[in-house]
């Protein structure tokens, strides 16, 4: 069994040396031992730990607490706090980041790993229950909730100075006609193996979603210009122009694929949804099976 991989971040390196000795004779790895909040973040981000213990005292631009927040929230990653300081205005800033435990210094070896498994514990359930909220039950992509949030974060790094990204929206063409009459259950063996192929036509930073029923969204990040947006749409309408052999059945489908770019064609979630819909439909209109990039003379009529 894979050891449980835990980065320690402790600015006295002798408390840090006697943390990382009883770690590893407790069946742990310990990734790293880091001095400061900043170093701290970047390793978390290279090295993906299971659980960092983080000193809530560090010297430096960055404490703790600030290190703790952007690893909890931003790299989903679980955080336990050890502290010698206990006082109620640190505390309180601490309760913000939502830790999974406090280890108060001196700690023993038992009260060590109790909190290490009960944090992980906690995390693992936080997870299941997360996936549940946020993943589609019938082909296990992305929702509508996690796709939108996904959007709004991605919008939100953008304000940061990142690169462009595209949003596609992808309705299939005849799938209810093969609902009707081939019966619900070939349908959603459909939009299963419908599920399968959109993931296998975009990269892994890319995120594709089922919003219900027969339309899905596809979020295609760091774009330098529009045609690697173009190039996901073409692949996407190959790949679902196939035939697909369900059951007995060989059904035979298409898709009308619209895109809006950012920031060209909008800078919030709400106008992007609704230009990329637009261009689909302007797909549909023009005979489905294809894909079309949102522009203002395209979309005229649709306004």
């Amino acid at each position: 069994m894979e050891k449980t991989r835990i980065m320690v971040v402790e600015d006295e390196s002798l408390t840090g040396a006697y943390i990382e000795m009883n770690l590893e004779n407790l069946g742990y790895f310990v990734t790293s031992v880091e001095l400061s909040g900043k170093e701290a973040i970047d390793r978390a981000q290279s090295q993906r730990p299971d659980l960092v213990l983080m000193d809530i005292t560090l010297q430096g631009d960055i404490d703790g607490i600030e290190a703790a927040h952007v690893i909890g929230t931003d790299l989903n990653i679980p955080v336990v706090y050890i502290t010698a300081n206990s006082d109620e205005k640190t505390l309180e800033r601490a309760k913000v980041t939502e830790p999974y435990g406090y280890i108060v210094k001196p700690f023993g070896t038992r009260e060590l790993q109790s909190n290490i498994e009960m944090a992980l514990y906690r995390h693992k359930m936080e997870k299941k229950l997360k996936d549940l909220a946020h993943n589609d039950s019938l082909t296990g992509l992305p929702n509508r909730t996690l796709f939108m949030e996904r959007l709004n974060n991605l919008l939100l790094m953008q304000s940061r100075g990142n690169n462009a990204f595209a949003l596609g929206y992808i309705d299939l063409d005849g799938f209810k006609n093969i609902n009707d009459t081939m019966g619900h259950d070939t349908g959603d063996l459909l939009l299963q193996e419908v599920a399968e192929r959109l993931k296998g036509c975009i990269r892994g930073s890319d995120t594709v979603s089922r919003l219900g029923g027969d339309e899905f969204t596809v979020l295609i990040r760091n774009l330098h210009s529009a045609q690697g947006a173009v190039h996901t749409a073409e692949k996407i309408v190959h790949a679902l122009s196939r035939p697909f052999l369900i059951g007995l059945y060989n059904c035979s489908i298409s898709a009308s694929v619209g895109l809006s770019l950012y920031p060209a064609n909008g800078t919030d979630a709400e106008t992007l949804l609704k230009k990329a819909d637009m261009a689909m439909y302007m797909a549909k209109k023009s005979g489905k099976n294809c894909y079309r990039l949102y522009s203002d003379e395209l979309c005229e009529d649709t306004r």
